[in-house]
């Protein structure tokens, strides 16, 4: 199972709701204009709160929880580097570490992470967990410990180091070849970056696992998934070779602005390099799932609308049909920006004879 497709602004936002929420941060204690950036901090403008973030700074330069919500809105922004500053700022500037210092810590370990230092995220993180200063925050910087392979759990994992990957595997996967293993996805990283002009600026982890439930143990969600942004990979090792790889070559090289969940994994599934005929793997899902139609654009803009093992297949045959019919070049605009309203102004009329085409030959 593949990179989360719901919005990152709309998730952030509301795990920023929760977490603030959670943190005790006495309101009547904050000047007014700090308050109204926490505001647009939960509503996800996060580039509003970094420029008028940044503008109140001047007026107090000081004040911890402002360095906070601008550290935080520049990481949830993707923006790693630029927020290490402002979160350690936070994190010196509250001397009795509070919940401050907690978040402060958490959201400087995931900046450090993403940034390619793995043991400068380890200790912001286990610090955060170590003060115990709300329940939240340490259960959120556990769980980024485990995420990250930063935990004990990973000290006897063996590591595979190729260009542009750092592999894990679990230590039940002793029978497996783990250079063989590590080399052909290398390679199908190349090919599918390349397709997208996407570079790492360093080795992405890619931790390999046995099984779902192997995985679950570390409280882990379902696998596979990625997380782009941070350069991380977590999947079982029978899955297809170019599924989760693809969600980091699009994010590093399209860029998307904006995702839909038919685009984003229908293109990792067109990239799997499984070698299945796309449109009879559509066809076989819908019958095993006893549906006799399919809706190209109810599924563009309800991903939700159908279960996934039928989503992704019909996801794959749309993208596959779209390149085929389309174009190659077509398929990189459509990544960045993924919506029905960007698609038709790249097809034009031809976007419904697409969709009908796609409909009918998946039909059972």
């Amino acid at each position: 199972m593949p990179f989360p497709v719901w919005s990152h602004r709309l998730f952030a936002a509301l795990v920023a709701l929760v977490l603030t929420g959670s943190a005790g941060r006495p309101a009547a204690a904050q000047a007014p204009a700090v308050d109204a950036i926490w505001q647009q901090y939960q509503q996800g403008r996060f580039g509003q709160v970094v420029d008028e973030g940044t503008a109140l700074l001047d007026e107090r330069p000081d004040d911890p929880t402002l360095h906070l919500v601008i550290g935080r809105a520049l990481v949830d922004d993707g923006q790693h580097a630029r927020s290490v500053t402002h979160l350690e700022q936070a994190d010196a500037l509250d001397a009795d570490d509070t919940w401050i210092t907690a978040w402060a810590l958490n959201f400087l370990g995931k900046a450090h992470f993403a940034e390619g230092q793995p043991a400068a995220a380890r200790t912001a993180l286990q610090r955060s967990v170590d003060l115990r200063a709300t329940r939240n925050a340490t259960r959120s910087s556990a769980r980024w410990l485990e995420t990250f392979g930063l935990s004990p759990r990973y000290d006897d994992w063996a590591t595979v180091e190729t260009e542009h990957f750092v592999f894990r595997f679990a230590p039940s996967l002793q029978e497996v070849d783990h250079a063989a293993f590590a080399e052909r996805r290398d390679a199908a990283f190349q090919e599918i970056a390349a397709f997208f002009g996407a570079t790492l600026p360093h080795p992405a982890r890619f931790f390999v696992w046995r099984s779902n439930e192997e995985a679950q143990a570390a409280g882990l969600p379902p696998l596979g998934f990625a997380r782009p942004a941070y350069h991380l990979v977590h999947a079982r090792v029978n899955q297809t070779v170019g599924h989760e790889i693809t969600h980091l070559a699009v994010y590093h090289g399209a860029q998307p602005e904006q995702r839909t969940g038919l685009i984003n994994e229908g293109i990792a599934v067109y990239f799997d390099q499984s070698g299945r005929d796309r449109y009879a793997t559509a066809r076989a899902a819908l019958e095993a799932a006893d549906r006799e139609t399919v809706s190209i654009e109810t599924l563009w803009t309800d991903w939700s609308s159908m279960p996934a093992r039928v989503s992704y297949p019909v996801a794959g045959a749309f993208v596959h049909h779209l390149i085929e019919r389309g174009g190659p070049a077509t398929i990189k605009q459509l990544a960045r920006h993924q919506t029905l309203d960007r698609a038709q102004q790249i097809y034009g009329d031809d976007l419904a004879r697409y969709m009908a085409e796609v409909e009918r030959r998946i039909q059972p």
